[in-house]
């Protein structure tokens, strides 16, 4: 397992793409992210996934977990037919 620095401080010159949208095209979209470390060096991110406006915009919420940063695997998603709602919003 790599080492992480002590402060996790985000770069744009160390930037990479974690999460991709989940179609292509405009109003497609993952993001509006949410972070937290653990004790054990473990990286939660929540995040908001997004379609078009008519095709079910904010549809989940999910909370992804990674060793490294870069490659993460889904722990929770939380859709917005779940809660009986339009669209989700960014969660924290």
């Amino acid at each position: 397992m790599p080492s992480l620095p002590s402060v996790l401080i985000p770069t744009y010159t160390r930037s990479v793409v974690v999460v991709p949208p989940p179609g292509k095209g405009d109003g497609y979209w993952a993001g509006a992210p949410s972070a937290a470390v653990a004790k054990d060096g473990a990286i939660y991110l929540a995040y908001r996934v997004r379609r078009p406006v008519g095709e079910g915009r904010g549809f989940a919420n999910v909370v992804a977990q990674s060793m490294d940063g870069e490659h993460f695997t889904t722990v929770a998603t939380l859709t917005s037919s779940e809660f009986d709602a339009e669209s989700l919003e960014r969660p924290y």
